[in-house]
């Protein structure tokens, strides 16, 4: 699946790497490439990065939960967490979560829209 090997090497690196700033740069890495895998690889990254969001440093929990926001409707099932992120006593972490709650509701509404422009309005 596309993607896969990269984001499994990212998220070892994101959960256990002792630099804040490899992990800052796994979790950017992996909402960079949030897009482009697969359902499959997407689930599992999803539920791989939740560690992270309790990272001791604001820019990964930042990073991480932009990164659960990229991966969309994969990361639905992980939304109250992200909802959690919403009290986090960083701004710009409160702002991501806030963010990434909106891109994952977005995906999943478009994942149960009617495909056909054919299709009455509901």
């Amino acid at each position: 699946e596309a993607g896969a090997t990269e984001s499994a090497a990212l998220v070892t690196a994101l959960c256990s790497d002792t630099s804040e700033a490899v992990r800052y740069c796994a979790a950017w890495s992996l909402g960079e490439l949030g897009g482009e895998l697969g359902s499959d690889a997407a689930e599992g990254v999803a539920e791989g990065i939740l560690p992270a969001l309790r990272d001791e440093d604001a820019d990964v929990r930042e990073a991480t939960v932009r990164a659960l926001g990229a991966l969309g409707a994969s990361a639905a099932r992980h939304a109250p967490l992200v909802a959690v992120l919403l009290e986090d006593p960083t701004a710009d972490v409160r702002a991501a979560a806030a963010r990434a709650l909106g891109a994952i509701a977005s995906a999943t509404a478009s994942l149960s829209s009617p495909s056909s422009p054919c299709m009455p309005a509901a």
